[in-house]
């Protein structure tokens, strides 16, 4: 027998129609990447961390080239890319939470709120003694989402919100692997001081 990867992929396809016929997901077709900026589907614990990484650092160093270089308006850019890293960062959050078989809400409520206290002490709209304690809440709570994301398995079944998301290649996982061996040695690119 001649293996047919286009007759395969048809009755897989098929297969879905099926069950999506049989449940209240719509069918929306064989599996794709999650896009960028979306709140919609599942992603897996090192998809998660993979798309994190790849975004979070190109923009910290805008943000410190920026900030280092004086540009003029450059605090409305880094405004702007704390907004457009904010969105990316919470849709990646929200399929995260849908992999783990709960509503998005668990984690756009809370980080909708303390957005808005960011962005309202940058207007200056709160008092100076509590300018910092935006910042203070965002850390704590991209810790504690992190932490709450990387710690549990996705469900291995379908469930209200997709299929169960394309497992990691060995690339993407050896990239995060090198990422922890290589956080002392960008601690001290920053600090100029070692890590231990």
């Amino acid at each position: 027998m001649v293996y047919n990867r286009n007759n395969t992929d048809r009755s897989q396809e098929n297969s879905s129609k099926q069950r999506a016929k049989n449940s209240k997901i719509k069918y929306r077709g064989p599996y794709q990447d999650v896009p960028w900026f979306s709140f919609d589907g599942r992603i897996g614990r090192v998809r998660a961390f993979f798309y994190q990484i790849t975004v979070g650092i190109p923009l910290f160093l805008m943000v410190v080239y920026i900030i280092q270089n004086r540009i003029p308006g450059g605090d409305w850019m880094v405004l702007g890319l704390k907004l457009l890293s904010s969105l990316f960062y919470l849709g990646v959050q929200v399929r995260r939470a849908h992999d783990l078989g709960v509503s998005g809400g668990i984690i756009s409520y809370p980080a909708i709120f303390i957005l808005a206290l960011t962005l309202f002490a940058k207007v200056k709209i709160l008092p100076d003694t509590f300018a910092s304690l935006p910042l203070i809440a965002l850390l704590c709570f991209i810790a504690v989402s992190n932490t709450w994301a990387s710690l549990f398995p996705g469900q291995n079944r379908k469930n209200d919100y997709g299929d169960p998301p394309k497992p990691s290649n060995a690339l993407m996982q050896g990239f995060v692997v090198a990422y922890f061996v290589m956080i002392p040695f960008i601690w001290f690119t920053i600090t100029d001081r070692p890590l231990f």
